[in-house]
């Protein structure tokens, strides 16, 4: 009896301890491909784990293996909860990444980790290095029209000094409105280019894991409720079958 109680508390702390986990949900928005593509590869790491294969995932995710190990589930989810892989519509929207772990600390840096993850496919990153070539043929393109309008603009100015005393002002054959108008929108732009193309990526972070503080997971009540109905009917089957041999 002795033998069987020790068993059933032994198994009944290690699945008290090993349902301690902490959740947390993050978001992510996207620019290039489909959700249901990074669903895919989510679920990927999803299979990684349940397999095991923590290297692999360390891997995946450039982490060390032991922040690999903590990750118990990963989930992509899509904004009414659904699984993100599953998901076909067209409408980019951002997704949720549910992640369960049994260390607080592996949120830390799985953010990124997960961010750099879904940015490093081979697709995504031709489809990065092909916008930021339009991007940046974009910006020398509207550049030289700035500098046209600069050269129309300094050209008024010149025109504008030199027939002060004239009976035909500049300001009569040239409306520099559109010109100034113009370079203002040019310029705001280039400025808006520029500063996309210096952090392009497919995949951002919306919204930072939020850890819960405590641990979540089973009672410790209805974890020894659960182990001590299995002593008591291991104990009478014990009990059953030595009352049959001593027949």
């Amino acid at each position: 009896m002795l033998v069987i109680l020790g068993i059933c508390a032994w198994f009944a702390y290690r699945q008290y301890k090993d349902s301690k986990v902490f959740e947390a949900k993050a978001s992510f928005i996207y620019i290039e491909l489909q959700k249901k593509t990074y669903g895919e590869m989510l679920d990927k790491l999803q299979d990684m784990i349940e397999a095991k294969s923590y290297n692999r995932v360390a891997d995946a995710l450039s982490v060390a293996p032991e922040k690999a190990r903590a990750i118990v589930s990963i989930a992509a989810l899509n904004l009414y909860g659904s699984r993100l892989s599953e998901d076909i519509t067209e409408k980019n929207q951002s997704f949720y990444v549910q992640v369960v772990a049994a260390d607080a600390h592996v949120f830390d840096s799985l953010q990124y980790a997960i961010e750099n993850y879904l940015n490093n496919n081979v697709l995504v990153k031709e489809l990065v290095a092909r916008k930021r070539k339009t991007l940046q043929e974009k910006i020398t393109y509207q550049r030289s029209e700035l500098a046209m309008l600069d050269s129309l603009k300094l050209a008024y100015t010149r025109s504008v000094a030199q027939s002060s005393g004239s009976a035909y002002p500049a300001a009569t054959q040239m409306n520099p409105v559109p010109v100034y108008e113009r370079g203002e929108k040019v310029l705001h732009d280039i400025t808006e280019m520029e500063a996309l193309l210096a952090d392009y990526r497919a995949v951002q972070t919306q919204d930072r894991f939020l850890v819960t503080e405590q641990p979540v997971g089973k009672s410790a009540t209805s974890i020894a409720i659960r182990y001590l109905a299995i002593f008591v009917l291991a104990s009478i089957g014990l009990i059953f079958l030595i009352s049959m041999f001593r027949k």
